[in-house]
């Protein structure tokens, strides 16, 4: 690793301003001819890769303002690395997430006009033997970039999400890939002008039509064709660029919008050649040999049992604070928990990331219709659907007339820590014969005798499973219940 570290410092130029606001990619010239120079010295070019998965280990790093405001949601984030799992995949690298995510609180990084600042973030901030990724607001003025000095991918959280290749493309230069237009960076390509003259601006010998020099001119691979369109630019049907272009024998050819290393639309892009696919796994296998894990195990989502969900679908459940409840999913190590007032989820109240299976909410509009799912998560399971969705209702008295809720019951600290003092404040004036604690299921966890010299009872409670527990309280003239939540140190 630091043999390699001392080609990428010796050769790759520090670049010191942003490109404009609307470059796609700010990878410099230098950085790319680096990467490849690194990449045919270390490996065979082209050599035949498995297409077996093989987990790379991804730190990503989200960098919010001083006062953690303009951060990227969780969600979001989730979506972006399905994305691009889904675009590595026909590789055989797939990402995962080996730490958890870490927030950076600096407006200076989150927000950096040029690129030095971003190599500072990265250099005082980067894990080792991870790919370090960088989700930030305005990254030099790019969508993304990696840089050499900095070891780690910069990418914008505007150029993120479901349908875009941002982060393929940026990755994509990690794993030593240059651009499909590689050496034309900043020189805009008129037809009008012979090709040949343009050749003293080019960094690289233009790449022909005829394949027979593709393996020294321009990107160097001999299965992404020639492209000499720098800018960001649209398809046609066929996903070719409508601009035509005429190599230096003067065959005129269109550019693929396919490839992630182009410049195209994001709706263009789908794929890495298999040439560029080959050299990736072999700079993963030779000159980023300290990413690879012995003994990665995939690990599983079984299905979610839709009849633990609580409340059940279509209940009607006081509207001060709820709590919605299911069973744990195997394989799952969070959920995302969403809560909407339309069954299409484009009227979303909340979407909270939870570690433990349930959540509480604060109040529900009266007499109108809510709609809550859940997406079970991984460190390996990014793309999970949501579940189907359930109905409730808001109002004054649940469905059942049980008093789940009762007012005259005050319990603090909710949520409360396992193994903690749990008080309650009774304001009935019935006496108290007994108090008793159940899980979900009904079973009894604790029953006691309590002794009360005042309205106020403290109970020490013993460790507990983190979820929703009923606090039951019997007096002379009948029961009375309310509901609490544990959860573990």
């Amino acid at each position: 690793m630091k043999s390699i570290k001392l080609i990428l410092l010796g050769l790759c130029p520090v670049v010191l301003s942003a490109q404009n606001p609307e470059s796609f990619c700010g990878t410099s010239f230098g950085s790319q001819s680096t990467l490849i120079q690194s990449r045919k010295i270390s490996v065979d070019q082209h050599k035949e890769f498995s297409q077996l998965p093989i987990y790379v280990p991804l730190q990503v790093h989200i960098v919010q303002d001083d006062n953690g405001s303009a951060g990227y949601s969780y969600l979001n984030l989730m979506e972006s690395i399905c994305t691009l799992n889904e675009d590595f995949e026909p590789s055989g690298l797939q990402f995962y997430l080996e730490n958890p995510v870490n927030y950076i609180n600096k407006t200076a990084w989150n927000t950096h006009l040029t690129y030095n600042p971003g190599e500072e973030m990265m250099i005082q901030s980067n894990v080792p033997n991870m790919v370090n990724c960088y989700i930030v607001s305005n990254p030099a003025g790019n969508c993304g970039y990696f840089t050499y000095r900095g070891d780690g991918v910069a990418l914008s959280k505007g150029c993120l999400g479901k349908k875009s290749h941002t982060w393929a493309h940026e990755l994509g230069h990690y794993f030593s890939l240059g651009h499909t237009f590689f050496g034309w960076e900043g020189i805009v390509y008129n037809s009008s002008k012979p090709t040949e003259e343009y050749q003293s601006q080019v960094r690289t010998e233009i790449e022909n039509v005829v394949r027979d020099q593709c393996h020294n001119q321009a990107d160097h691979f001999c299965d992404t064709y020639p492209d000499y369109i720098s800018n960001r630019w649209s398809c046609d049907g066929n996903k070719k660029s409508t601009l035509v272009q005429i190599d230096k024998n003067g065959i005129s050819f269109t550019s693929d919008g396919t490839l992630f290393m182009s410049y195209a639309s994001d709706a263009c892009m789908n794929r890495f050649s298999t040439e560029q696919m080959a050299d990736m796994n072999n700079f993963y296998s030779f000159n980023r040999s300290y990413l690879k894990r012995n003994q990665i195990e995939f690990k599983a989502i079984s299905n979610i049992d839709y009849s633990s969900f609580k409340p059940l679908d279509s209940s009607t459940i006081y509207y001060k604070n709820p709590t919605f409840t299911w069973d744990p999913v195997p394989g799952a190590d969070g959920y995302i928990f969403q809560l909407s007032r339309n069954d299409i989820f484009t009227a979303v109240l909340k979407t909270v990331y939870l570690k433990t299976p349930f959540y509480q909410t604060d109040s529900l509009v009266l007499g109108k219709n809510h709609y809550w799912r859940i997406k079970p998560l991984n460190a390996f399971n990014f793309c999970t659907p949501f579940s189907k969705y359930h109905t409730v209702v808001g109002s004054l008295l649940s469905s059942n007339q049980q008093a789940e809720i009762n007012t005259n019951i005050k319990i603090y600290p909710s949520p409360v820590q396992s193994g903690q003092k749990l008080y309650v404040e009774n304001k009935n004036t019935d006496r108290i014969i007994s108090i008793a604690i159940q899980d979900l299921t009904g079973k009894t966890i604790m029953l006691f005798n309590p002794i009360i010299t005042q309205d106020h009872i403290s109970i020490d409670l013993p460790q507990l499973k983190a979820g929703l527990y009923y606090l039951i309280m019997k007096s002379n003239t009948g029961n009375q219940s309310t509901k609490f939540i544990v959860t573990n140190p």
